[in-house]
């Protein structure tokens, strides 16, 4: 409801006043309203940076997500606070995000009596607004802390280039794709090289491989496809998947889908195809390539 609530002085009055409501599900609506507004008033960013803390995820990384939006670069130093506090804190398990996600998905106002109720999916809605800004992209994981990772990439938002160092030092932990996605607006050039050089660097572990080539496709794409060819014949298989007999998932699989990627023409692999089947995929790749050689 809070979403069709017109973007005016007096109603803005409404919506700040909501982020503080007792229901999670309000103070979420209104953040999400709040990622609209027109103007970066004091108010309006210290009402939001006060919603980092909340203690439901979802509404802190909706809050993360609309001080990136509106470009609230005067808070950036304490999102980055923030962000460390909340680093510091035992990653949420599954159950306890499925409890914060069902707090905030009925929404306690009915348009009407008898009205059904209005269902809202946070996780979703949190994800769309975080790809909405990147061009695409990928969920969190499902013991992801939300708040976290939106904090990170609003950081990136904002062009925080004092959180470069720290985003790099992220990339190798839960929240890799939320770094990655910040580095690339705030040191895209030597992300890339480090990504290109771990995804080539077959004494590295596989699955370490294959992020690195998963996180070269992730939106906002750019650079050279020449260094990453060779994998496309490197069969190593990364480890972790359950697949059935046949359906190995490869380094060349992810090569293939970020050379496509990269060259604008996405490919999209899927696990469950057999390996014959990803070849064929494999070999259109190649083709792509000779043809714009």
């Amino acid at each position: 409801m809070l979403s069709r609530v017109p973007q005016t002085v007096q109603t803005r009055g409404v919506l700040l006043r909501a982020l503080s409501d007792t229901a999670p599900v309000v103070r979420l609506e209104a953040a999400t309203v709040l990622e609209a507004a027109s103007s970066n008033t004091p108010q309006l960013t210290g009402a939001l940076l006060e919603r980092l803390s909340d203690d439901n995820e979802y509404v802190a990384a909706a809050a993360a997500a609309a001080l990136g939006r509106i470009n609230a670069t005067n808070v950036a130093p304490a999102v980055l606070t923030n962000l460390e506090a909340r680093l510091q804190e035992p990653e949420p398990s599954v159950e306890e995000l499925r409890k914060q996600n069902e707090a905030v998905r009925d929404f306690p106002l009915n348009p009407a009596p008898g009205s059904p109720r209005t269902r809202t999916d946070p996780e979703q809605r949190v994800n769309l607004l975080r790809m909405a800004r990147m061009g695409g992209g990928m969920a969190v994981r499902p013991n992801e802390s939300p708040a976290a990772s939106a904090m990170i990439e609003a950081l990136g938002d904002l062009h925080y280039q004092p959180a470069e160092e720290r985003m790099f030092a992220l990339l190798d932990g839960p929240h890799a794709t939320a770094a990655g996605k910040a580095l690339k607006q705030l040191a895209p050039e030597k992300l890339t090289r480090r990504l290109v050089a771990q995804a080539c660097d077959k004494k590295a572990d596989a699955p370490s491989r294959d992020r690195a080539l998963l996180l070269l496709a992730t939106p906002p794409v750019g650079g050279s496809t020449t260094e990453l060819v060779p994998l496309l014949d490197d069969t190593t298989v990364v480890p972790g998947r359950r697949p059935m007999p046949g359906r190995d998932w490869r380094i060349c699989d992810r090569a293939a889908e970020t050379i496509s990627t990269l060259m604008g023409r996405p490919l999209r692999m899927q696990p469950m195809q057999t390996t014959d089947q990803r070849d064929l995929q494999i070999e259109q790749v190649r083709q792509s390539l000779r043809a714009s050689y």
